[in-house]
């Protein structure tokens, strides 16, 4: 089945329990001179900006003048939640976060988490443990030979995905990445509805786009200028002929919003799953009962 996780946006209130501290700098004061490269941190929007002059002082970080401090991103503790896929969340031990349901939470998704394991646990909230999902975050895959196996590290999934779970408002959700040793990381936590679109068909394609460069001089010889890269997916998908209209509007609501896009949430995927948004959506209406929809999706990108 061919299904789309809709994230919500997790605000502050929301987010209950956050461990994961926001560590990346100072935090900006308005009596301190700062240079051309120093690095702060304004916690109140979870942002770390950095100097774009020398002698800087006064002047606040996300106020009327861009040029002044540049925008590097969120901060440690907030670049699970910033729809991107940039440097992950990083913490010594284990990351747990607690989500206050605002609206009905069926499906979460670990993108880029690197740990042994994480845990899904829905709960009232006075604590009662209303359902847990534990998964492996360990991938195998490309441990080919029992030489591999002795001498290569396996690696951790790209998604983890945790179905039916069922948190309804006024409940949560608790997210434990890590078995408390080494250090847990996640680029994006996901949190939100599943619609079904329809029956996942052989014949998908996948990809990747780099948006690195060649760059030659007058000589000839060329270097690369690395960039960043982005997963590219075509679906093909076998849907119900009376859905046509119904899943036209729904995934129009989705237009430029990234959303995790999936087959499913266990075993081999065959590289199918993306998180990022639909660039292009086709339907033929070949009969009364079934039609064919094409759906493809264009990744977030990935940091060189």
């Amino acid at each position: 089945m061919a299904k789309v996780l809709v994230p919500v946006d997790v605000t502050d209130a929301q987010l209950v329990v956050n461990n994961v501290p926001e560590d990346d700098g100072p935090e900006w004061d308005a009596g301190t001179t700062f240079n051309i490269g120093d690095r702060v941190i304004k916690s109140a929007l979870h942002k770390v900006y950095e100097s774009a002059i020398d002698a800087n002082t006064g002047t606040e970080p996300g106020g009327a003048d861009p040029a002044i401090w540049l925008e590097v991103g969120a901060t440690n503790g907030f670049r699970s939640f910033d729809r991107r896929l940039s440097a992950p969340s990083s913490k010594a031990g284990s990351i747990q976060f607690t989500i206050q349901a605002q609206t009905l939470i069926r499906a979460v998704a670990l993108v880029g988490a690197s740990a042994v394991s994480a845990t899904v646990r829905v709960k009232k909230p006075a604590g009662d443990v209303l359902s847990e999902q534990v998964k492996t975050l360990a991938d195998g895959s490309h441990l080919i030979d029992a030489i591999a196996m002795v001498t290569i590290k396996p690696k951790t999934r790209d998604v983890a995905i945790f179905e039916n779970i069922i948190c309804q408002p006024g409940n949560r959700v608790e997210i434990t990445i890590g078995d408390g040793t080494g250090t847990a990381e996640v680029s994006e936590v996901l949190v939100g509805d599943v619609i079904q679109i329809g029956t996942a068909l052989f014949g998908a394609e996948v990809g990747i786009d780099d948006f690195s460069e060649d760059i030659t001089d007058q000589f000839g010889n060329v270097d690369i200028v690395e960039r960043a890269y982005r997963d590219v997916t075509e679906f093909p998908i076998a849907v119900n002929t009376a859905d046509v209209g119904y899943l036209r509007r729904t995934l129009a609501q989705l237009r430029a919003k990234r959303a995790l896009y999936y087959y499913t949430a266990d075993g081999n995927d065959y590289g199918t799953t993306v998180y990022g948004r639909y660039e292009g959506l086709s339907t033929v209406i070949a009969g009364p009962k079934i039609s064919d929809m094409s759906l493809k999706i264009l990744g977030a990108t990935y940091d060189p």
